[in-house]
This record gives C-alpha cells, sequence and structure tokens, in this order.
C-alpha cells in the first residue's frame, strides 16, 4: 500500500486501487481496461490515477481515455471484497 498526503495506492493481487482525496476512483488490473468508480473529472486527481498507472502497467492515463471509460458503481464482487475492507478501514483513519 502506497500513502501520500492525498491519494493511495493499493495492491491486492493483480489490481491497484486508487483512492484519491479519500474516494475510490479507478481499479487497474494489467491487460485490462481500468475500472471508473468517479464520475467527475480534476487534474490533480488524473495525476494520481496516471501515476498508479505508469508505476503499476507502465501506462500513463489521459484525459481523452478517461472520459471514455464507463462508471461502474463501486462495489467489488469479483474476489476483491478485501478493497471495500481497506477503503473503509481508510476512512475510518481519517477521521481519528
Amino acid at each position: 500500500m502506497k500513502r501520500q498526503s492525498n491519494y493511495q495506492f493499493v495492491d491486492i493481487g493483480n489490481s491497484r486501487l486508487v483512492i484519491s482525496y479519500n474516494t475510490p476512483v479507478c481499479l487497474l488490473k494489467r491487460g485490462t481496461p481500468p475500472v471508473r468508480y468517479w464520475d467527475g473529472y480534476s487534474v490533480t486527481t488524473l495525476r494520481h490515477i496516471s501515476k498508479a498507472r505508469m508505476d503499476y502497467c507502465r501506462r500513463p492515463m489521459g484525459k481523452a481515455e478517461w472520459d471514455t471509460l464507463p462508471v461502474t458503481e463501486f462495489n467489488l464482487v469479483d474476489g476483491d471484497q478485501v478493497v471495500d475492507k481497506i477503503v473503509q478501514a481508510f476512512r475510518a483513519g481519517e477521521k481519528k
């Protein structure tokens, strides 16, 4: 898990969850398109996603690609339920 002041990358198996400003925004899996959880856009959050993707998949993410991704509800049911628990723990820690 890599955490900076306003973003966090959580690696689980072959996935990387990008959390930006306490919001799960994107899930990266090698060899598949990113899964977009956040319907917004900000330059800073896209930098977080691009950094995670460069570190993890060796490909940056640009705004044009981000805009083409469909938004998916954040509900991981394919064996990644542990990600939900990590996000909950992360958010609980921020409230302390």
